[in-house]
């Protein structure tokens, strides 16, 4: 039987486009930092025409938070024996983000 287990959070606030080039650059090499850091020396080989049409294509911007809301499911609804085998089955999948949520089964629930 599946389970659809999520963490949703849900930031307010006012955003503030950021446009200019350096700028966009700079966000950009922090989330791929972030995510894939053996990208950014292949990034700076990227003929410039290149990097500006894709930058031209993301919407960049800062956002202040004044407020923040977040939803869990996580599987509240079995009883507690469902919820540890689903938390295992989680675990034993090797990947990252089902860890994640394993532990925050356990922790919320």
């Amino acid at each position: 039987m599946p389970t659809w287990n999520y963490v949703a959070v849900h930031a307010y606030g006012r955003p503030v486009l950021i446009e200019e080039r350096a700028a966009k650059i700079e966000l950009q090499q922090k989330l791929i930092r972030q995510h894939d850091a053996a990208y950014l020396t292949q990034m700076a080989e990227l003929p410039a025409s290149y990097v500006d049409a894709r930058l031209a294509a993301i919407v960049s911007f800062s956002l202040a938070v004044s407020r923040i809301d977040a939803r869990f499911k996580l599987s509240q609804d079995k009883n507690p024996a469902e919820r540890e085998r689903i938390a295992r089955a989680l675990e034993a999948s090797g990947e990252g983000v089902a860890a994640e949520t394993a532990r925050l089964m356990r922790k919320h629930n």
